[in-house]
């Protein structure tokens, strides 16, 4: 599945850690994740196209589009996330 990142999951993971390394890693295994089928769907009315992806204490909020294509909107800790989607 080809997996893409929207400017604001890649702001959101440079607000998450200065550590390039870090933030690596934790896309690796968001893009692991979603390519493996391990994520879940959202609910809520403006949620319901939406999933999500866990790895720890992050998640990351995407969407997909046709049969091969997943756009990351936004990733960051698990408190917080959903906060950012109400907005």
């Amino acid at each position: 599945m080809e997996i893409t990142l929207k400017q604001s999951a890649i702001d959101d993971l440079k607000r998450l850690t200065a550590n390039s390394d870090q933030r690596r890693k934790l896309l690796d295994s968001f893009v692991k994740k979603i390519n493996a089928g391990q994520y879940g769907g959202l609910t809520g009315n403006k949620l319901g196209s939406l999933y999500r992806a866990r790895s720890g204490p992050y998640r990351a909020v995407f969407a997909i589009e046709g049969k091969d294509r997943a756009i990351i909107i936004h990733i960051g800790d698990r408190k917080e996330i959903y906060k950012k989607l109400q907005r």
